[in-house]
C-alpha cells in the first residue's frame, strides 16, 4: 500500500541506515542484545581476549627472563668460584716463592753486610798496621823518641776506635738507630785525608776548597765512609802509575755541599762506564771487593744527595757528591 506524501512534498521510503537503532537496542540491552544483561565466561573473553594474550605474553616472559638469570648467577658464581680456587692456589704459591726469596735475600743480605763490614775495617785496620810498620822501622834505626811513640800510639789508638765505630754504626742499623748532627765536611776530608795518606803514602792526595764551614746534617761515621770509599777508589785506580794523582775538591753549589773526587787513571770503556752508570756494583778498582761506589751512591741518596759520574776525556773518573746544605736547612 502506498503512504501519501508529506507536505511540501516529501515522500515515505525504506530506511537505509540502521545504526542509530542498532546503537539504542545496545544501549538498552533489548533485543538482538539482550545477552548483554547476563554475565557469561565465552562473552568475557571475546570481550577481553586481546588482554590475556598480552598477560599471557607477559608471564612467558617473566619466566624466561628468571630461567636466564638463574642461569647466569648459576654460571658467574661458578666462575667466581674457578676464581676464587685460582686465587688461593696463586697465593699459596706465591708465599711458597716469597718465603724462599726472602731467605734468599737474607742470605744475599748477611754476604753484603759483610762485605761492607770488611770494606769499610779494612781502612782503619790498614792504617794502624802502617803506623805500627813505620813506628818498627824507626825502632830498628833507632830514630824513636818518646814523642813519635806516644805520636804514634795515638793514631794507632784513633784508627782503632774508628774500627770500633764502624762496628758500633753497623749494630745501630741493625736496631734501627740513626742518630745524626751537623757535621763539618773540611774537618772531616783532612782527617780521613791524613789518614789515607799515611797508609797510601807513594799516590799524590790534593785537598782544594773554596771557603771553610760546610756544614752537612749527617752521622760523622757516615760522611767518612763516603770520603774515605771516594778517595781510596781513586787511589787504588791510579796506584801502579807512575804519576798518579788524585785531587778532592770542596765547594758550595746553591743550596747544596760538593765533594768532587776526580783520579787521572786509565780511559774507561763504555762497558765499564755503563756498569758504573748503573751503579751495579759500581767500581773501577783493579782489586778489592768492588763495592765502594755503591756504598756512596746509597749513603748520599739516604742523606737527601745524589752522586754523579763524569768520564775524563785524557782518562780517569770524576765523582761529583751534593750533600744538602745544614745550614741551608736550618
Amino acid at each position: 500500500m502506498e503512504i501519501k506524501p508529506l507536505q511540501n512534498n516529501l515522500h515515505w521510503s525504506v530506511a537505509t541506515d540502521f545504526t542509530p537503532i542498532d546503537d539504542l537496542f545496545k544501549q538498552l540491552q533489548i533485543g538482538p542484545y539482550e545477552y548483554l544483561r547476563h554475565f557469561s565466561i565465552k562473552r568475557f573473553i571475546e570481550a577481553y581476549w586481546q588482554y590475556f594474550v598480552f598477560a599471557l605474553i607477559f608471564i612467558i616472559g617473566l619466566i624466561l627472563h628468571g630461567i636466564r638469570s638463574e642461569y647466569l648467577v648459576n654460571k658467574r658464581t661458578h666462575a667466581l668460584s674457578e676464581s676464587l680456587k685460582r686465587e688461593r692456589k696463586l697465593r699459596a704459591e706465591s708465599a711458597l716463592v716469597k718465603s724462599r726469596l726472602d731467605k734468599i735475600q737474607k742470605v744475599g743480605l748477611v754476604g753484603q753486610m759483610c762485605s761492607m763490614i770488611a770494606h769499610e775495617l779494612k781502612q782503619p785496620l790498614g792504617a794502624a798496621a802502617a803506623y805500627c810498620f813505620a813506628l818498627r822501622r824507626r825502632m830498628e834505626s833507632g830514630e824513636v823518641s818518646t814523642e813519635i811513640m806516644e805520636k804514634g800510639i795515638e793514631r794507632i789508638d784513633g784508627q782503632i776506635q774508628r774500627a770500633s765505630e764502624v762496628v758500633n754504626q753497623v749494630r745501630s742499623y741493625a736496631k734501627g738507630q740513626r742518630q745524626r748532627q751537623a757535621v763539618d765536611v773540611g774537618k772531616t776530608a783532612e782527617k780521613i785525608l791524613r789518614d789515607i795518606q799515611a797508609s797510601s803514602p807513594d799516590t799524590e792526595v790534593e785537598f782544594r776548597r773554596e771557603d771553610e764551614g760546610f756544614i752537612v746534617e749527617a752521622n760523622p761515621i757516615e760522611l767518612e765512609i763516603i770520603l774515605i770509599n771516594l778517595v781510596k777508589n781513586a787511589i787504588e785506580v791510579v796506584k801502579d802509575k807512575d804519576s798518579g794523582r788524585v785531587v778532592v775538591a770542596l765547594f758550595s753549589e746553591g743550596n747544596s755541599v760538593c765533594i768532587k773526587v776526580e783520579d787521572n787513571g786509565e780511559k774507561m770503556s763504555d762497558v765499564e762506564w755503563k756498569q758504573l752508570s748503573q751503579l751495579a756494583m759500581a767500581t773501577t778498582k783493579h782489586s778489592g771487593l768492588g763495592f765502594g761506589l755503591s756504598i756512596v751512591a746509597a749513603l748520599a741518596e739516604d742523606l737527601g744527595g745524589r752522586v754523579n759520574f763524569e768520564r775524563i776525556p785524557s782518562g780517569g773518573l770524576s765523582v761529583l757528591v751534593r750533600l744538602p746544605s745544614a745550614k741551608e736547612s736550618s
